[in-house]
């Protein structure tokens, strides 16, 4: 017997993809103060009518996710809300072609912190879409506060305290001024945290302590007297 079948073709077309899947290359993004920067984000997606970009910026060691708006773009129209508005661009505008980084124009100490990358695209909201980009920004050190702890009185210990901002983080010396060396018996130095421990104080520690605080990018010296009674 002769059978025949009938094989019933059916054309499937596949669903439109808009998941998300943003990618931010490892590493942290280091600019001196001053420099231009570009913050990278890149992602993949079909874009949709309800495709959106946005930026927060989380300062410090603040937390990404409670960070502030400083971009976003819907519905063909950018904003610039934050207060880098004037620094800020986006580099393919608009970012609807797989880039959504940003530039980030004259950086100060001020824009050192994390940045979160965003992009949605409803109503589909699978994949990963977002991730942060760590900005850190390289400062010679500010002009440190010299200040004295403790009572200068002959056979007394006092300490000198000296701090700046910097980045990386400065080195701190300290010098008796007119001595043949910097520092004489009885003295203590941090370099890290740039305290100058004296202890049982006597008439030859007396003068004008000077500190430096250097790191690779400038240094920068603040001054103290100590009146030994």
């Amino acid at each position: 017997m002769l059978h025949r079948y009938l094989f019933l073709l059916t054309a499937v077309t596949p669903a439109l993809v808009l998941s998300v899947t943003v990618t931010i290359p490892e590493g942290t993004v280091v600019g001196k103060v001053g420099a231009n920067v570009i913050l990278p984000c890149k992602y993949s997606t079909t874009v949709g009518n309800q495709f959106l970009v946005e930026w927060k910026f989380a300062p410090g060691n603040t937390q990404p996710a409670n960070g502030k708006q400083i971009y976003y773009y819907s519905g063909g129209s950018s904003y610039k809300p934050g207060s880098q508005a004037d620094r800020l661009s986006i580099v393919n505008n608009p970012p609807t072609s797989g880039t959504a980084s940003i530039q980030l124009n004259n950086i100060a100490w001020s824009d050192n912190g994390s940045y979160l990358c965003q992009v949605n695209n409803p109503p589909d909201f699978s994949g990963t879409s977002s991730g942060i980009v760590q900005l850190s920004v390289l400062v010679p050190p500010s002009s440190p506060t010299c200040q004295m702890n403790g009572n200068a009185n002959t056979g007394q210990d006092v300490m000198l305290t000296c701090s700046s901002v910097a980045n990386p983080p400065a080195i701190y010396t300290w010098a008796l001024e007119g001595s043949k060396t910097p520092l004489l018996p009885g003295m203590m130095l941090n370099q890290k945290s740039g305290s100058l421990l004296i202890t049982n104080l006597s008439q030859a520690m007396d003068g004008t302590y000077r500190c430096t605080a250097s790191n690779e990018l400038g240094q920068s010296t603040c001054q103290i007297g100590v009146t030994v009674s």
